[in-house]
């Protein structure tokens, strides 16, 4: 038997190993990570790659031009760190639309890494939902509304968070600190029909949603 056969079949026999019945002392979280690695790992950086190369198959420019780009090389590093780390396809999508777009953007790198941070900090629901409030009459389908707070037509594009409403007001609340939402409690406060399809982003948020959104 050759050496990768028998380290195909070792790993195959570890895998199916039981957790409590790994001796402590360092070996049980060894092995743990290990199995992490060679799983959901391997997994995660398999999709992304995926992503990355359906952005960049279009793109029209050199090896080498694209290896001299700075703010190109600095986003790819630090995408595929996080893109590794979260088990959310959707922030990963976000992710390789942001390397695509770094190759031509004029922002300054800062930043870009700004924008890759808040990626990182915030669930792929902070960013559905930031993307809804940039332009909510246009993502919602009944506009018979006569009062009431923006977080009925938020519900109706979402209606699977509607029983979490202090998860999605706490996720506003985390986007307004961060400059990307505008302040105010919209999310409780009575209003017009006009006032709850309100556009809430800032120029910031704005700017953070045209670097991570796919571009076509």
């Amino acid at each position: 038997m050759q050496k990768n056969e028998i380290f195909t079949e070792t790993m195959e026999i570890v895998g199916k190993t039981v957790l409590s019945a790994i001796p402590i002392g360092g070996a049980l979280v060894t092995c743990v990570w290990d199995s992490v690695k060679a799983h959901a790992a391997q997994r995660r950086l398999d999709e992304w790659k995926g992503l990355l190369e359906e952005r960049l198959q279009s793109v029209e420019e050199t090896l080498e031009n694209i290896g001299n780009n700075e703010l190109f090389s600095s986003t790819m590093m630090r995408a595929t760190e996080i893109a590794i780390k979260t088990a959310e396809t959707d922030k990963r999508v976000y992710l390789a639309n942001a390397v695509r777009n770094s190759i031509s953007v004029s922002l300054n790198e800062s930043i870009v890494m700004m924008y890759l941070n808040m990626i990182d900090e915030y669930t792929a629901w902070h960013l559905k939902i930031l993307n809804y409030f940039r332009n909510p009459a246009i993502m919602v389908e009944d506009h018979n509304y006569m009062m009431g707070s923006a977080m009925q037509p938020l519900l109706q594009v979402f209606p699977e968070m509607s029983d979490n409403k202090e998860l999605v007001g706490k996720m506003v609340d985390d986007m307004q600190s961060s400059g990307i939402l505008t302040k105010g409690s919209y999310m409780s406060t009575m209003m017009s029909s006009n006032g709850m399809l309100s556009e809430r982003t800032t120029k910031f948020g704005n700017s953070f949603l045209d670097f991570i959104e796919e571009k076509k």
